[in-house]
């Protein structure tokens, strides 16, 4: 009867803690439709990461035409997937994101062209497309640096225009639009493609962000989810093709065309941006140095009036 009656308390307090953990919802707003890129946060919602410390995460990909920073200013999301560069102009702005997990340690933006480019010089005058969402800053930058006079023509999500010919160039994620521009049949050199990393552009991309005020009030909420999706992120390097099992189901519910091929070159390349140059790892912290070159660049741009101090991106 003892054990009987300590073993109902066992279960009893067992109960209580996992009650504890669970949180109201919260909506986890990727920056694009589904694809490979969230391979790590699909992982962790499937695999139960985040149920097993309690949260009860929903999964919400934003319109095509616009910016998942939308959705953390209005309240629609709690936690966003954003590019660097856009978190710091933000921040600059008065509207404080906080990093609370980096991703990819690298730029994979590159600029596509019809004749062969081998430097910024040779996009001088050129029409260019760019993303109607946003992620282009680097672009603009190189712009200005340059003086290109590049003409920028707004996209949505698909590489018509530049197929068509009616832009000159276009820029491309190297495991996205890159991809999607060699199946659709063009034969493109090598000389026909700039990565920016390469000509001085190499900033981090994707980073699981939140506002300071969220991050004050559910600081235990936030960094389960981060530890959550990082693991899911280190199952992903694990178990590639059952992840990309994952990835195509994601695709699928979320009404995304696209194969299996497709998806697994982004989930390679992605991996490998993911990979911090220094250390030859992955190691889910935004580096610092990192942070003082994209303060550089906004404020060449004029973007932001003031350097964002490494506290203030990643403490509330």
């Amino acid at each position: 009867m003892k054990k009987v009656l300590v073993f109902g308390l066992l279960l009893m307090t067992l109960g209580i803690k996992a009650q504890s953990l669970k949180t109201d919802e919260i909506v986890l707003t990727p920056s694009w439709q589904a694809q490979a890129e969230y391979a790590g946060i699909y992982v962790a919602d499937v695999k139960g990461f985040y149920k097993d410390v309690g949260l009860n995460v929903r999964i919400q990909h934003p319109a095509l035409s616009t910016s998942p920073i939308k959705y953390l200013k209005d309240g629609t999301a709690q936690v966003i997937v954003n590019h660097l560069l856009g978190a710091l102009r933000e921040t600059g702005n008065g509207f404080r994101m906080i990093n609370v997990l980096q991703m990819s340690q690298n730029s994979t933006q590159v600029i596509v062209a019809h004749t062969p480019i081998s430097q910024p010089k040779d996009l001088k005058g050129k029409r260019i497309g760019v993303w109607n969402s946003g992620f282009v800053e680097l672009v603009y930058l190189m712009n200005e640096e340059h003086h290109l006079d590049m003409e920028f023509i707004p996209m949505v999500n698909n590489i018509n225009l530049f197929i068509s010919g009616a832009i000159d160039a276009t820029i491309a994620m190297s495991y996205n639009e890159y991809y999607q521009l060699l199946m659709a049949g063009l034969r493109l050199g090598e000389d026909q493609v700039i990565s920016l990393a390469n000509v001085g552009y190499n900033i981090p991309e994707d980073g699981l962000y939140v506002t300071a005020d969220y991050f004050r009030t559910h600081r235990d909420e936030v960094e389960r989810i981060a530890n959550a999706t990082r693991k899911g992120w280190e199952w992903a390097a694990e178990h590639p093709e059952e992840t990309l099992d994952i990835v195509m189901e994601a695709t699928k519910k979320y009404g995304v065309k696209t194969n299996r091929p497709a998806q697994k070159w982004m989930l390679e390349k992605f991996l490998a941006s993911m990979i911090e140059n220094q250390e030859g790892k992955r190691t889910y912290v935004l580096d610092p140095s990192a942070l003082d070159e994209a303060n550089q660049m906004l404020l060449t741009m004029k973007a932001i009036q003031k350097r964002i101090t490494y506290k203030q991106i990643t403490e509330p």
